[in-house]
């Protein structure tokens, strides 16, 4: 393989590892924000989020994709530049693996959230027709009876 091609598929795989690193950082802030209650500023990190998530999209689809370009080319690899690309590869697999437990825990946070909600919803609505309940009953005869 020529030493540009080579190259050029190392400088990908590099480049695939910062921006798996950036959306570990923006999971890791919104987990945070998540945890803090802050949903209007979760709104602007999820754009960033996506605008992460495009560059790997990109970036992926790049030489009819990057795992399609990892198994056609890296017979034709020297040695030591499998080795680096191997190790660039495990370590952005790790990435993006802290990444989906980051976000699943993010997400058991909303999901509780959500269940807190609801069963508030439940309580109120639980009063309030009690309350409706009681006004449209019939007043007991106790209160009628003007001679107690």
């Amino acid at each position: 393989m020529p030493a540009d091609t080579s190259v050029e598929l190392l400088t990908s795989l590099h480049t695939r590892r910062e921006y798996s690193k950036a959306l570990l950082h923006l999971s890791h802030e919104q987990k945070q924000l998540i945890e803090q209650d802050r949903l209007s500023d979760l709104i602007q990190l999820i754009g960033k989020k996506q605008r992460v998530i495009g560059l790997l999209n990109d970036l992926g689809q790049a030489y009819g994709g990057m795992s399609v370009w990892w198994r056609m080319t890296r017979h034709e690899l020297s040695d030591e530049m499998r080795v680096d690309c191997e190790r660039v590869i495990a370590q952005t697999e790790a990435i993006l693996a802290e990444t989906l437990a980051c976000e699943q825990s993010g997400t058991d946070v909303l999901t509780e959230h959500r269940n807190e909600t609801q069963r508030e919803l439940m309580e109120l609505g639980d009063v309030m027709q009690d309350r409706r309940d009681r006004s449209t009953r019939a007043p007991s005869s106790q209160f009628l009876d003007v001679s107690r």
